[in-house]
This record gives structure tokens, sequence and C-alpha cells, in this order.
């Protein structure tokens, strides 16, 4: 499973869209004089973010951009980080991340927010938009895939 955000509107959108296996977005648009069509959406304006598999403690489905709490207090942005092939916690004010498992997000992660409406949150994610967008960095990709 997936949600996406438009980046244009600042809104989820709740649309019959699918990834094809580029890893692309895509809508079906049905016609009635001829049939279905099928248009890819643009990565400038949506992002998706895959749900990683894994619940909070509250039983919530976590995605990649949730900006999560630890019991300790700690505040962190779910990533997925090629490196290791896994999904983390990234720690921004330790500097540290930690790999998620079954056991830890069970226990002791909740969803407080996420990188779009929530990033607050997190003063590090505030930098490093303003930052792309002054660069003009604008595809909104937080991860290799």
């Amino acid at each position: 499973m997936f949600r996406i955000y438009d980046k244009k509107d600042k809104k989820w959108i709740r649309h019959d869209i699918f990834l094809t296996q580029n890893g692309d977005l895509a809508v079906i648009k049905s016609r009635i004089l001829t049939g279905k069509k099928i248009k890819l959406l643009s990565s400038q304006r949506y992002q998706y973010h895959m749900d990683i598999g894994l619940r909070d403690k509250l039983n919530h489905l976590i995605h990649e951009g949730d900006i999560c709490k630890i019991d300790n207090g700690q505040i962190g942005l779910i990533i997925y980080f090629a490196e290791i092939a896994s999904f983390v916690f990234v720690d921004y004010s330790n500097n540290k991340y930690y790999p998620l498992s079954k056991k830890l997000c069970n226990s002791k992660i909740q969803i407080v927010g996420n990188c779009f409406d929530n990033a607050y949150l997190i003063p590090q994610l505030n930098k490093e938009n303003e930052t792309e967008l002054s660069e003009g960095k604008t595809d909104g990709k937080e991860s290799d895939r």
C-alpha cells in the first residue's frame, strides 16, 4: 500500500492511482466512447510514500515520510535507507538512525505526523526543504528506489 501527496495543492489524494512496474504513478481515465486510458502523473507534483509493513504502538500503519516519537522522547523521520536495504528511524537531533523492527514499532514508536503536514516537528526538514527550493530541486524524492 502507499499514499500520495499532491505537492501543488498541498493535500493527500485518494484517487484510483497505481504504481507502474517502473515506480511511476499513473491513473486510469474512463472514456465513454474510447474506453480506458492510462495517464502518467508528474513526479514533480505528486509524491508517494510506501507503507513499511509495520504498525506503531497504536496499531497505525507506518509509511515512509512519517514523523514518529519513541518512548524516550526522540522524534525522527521514517525513511528507506538503500545502503542497508531497510527502513530506518532517523534521529536528526543526534545524527543517528535505527533500523526498524516489528518489536520496536509495536512497543515503542508512535506516529505523530508526516513530512508534509508536520515538518515543523523536525527543524532539519525545514532547512533541507529551504535548501532544495533555493537550489531548484523539486522532485521530492526521499530515497533511492
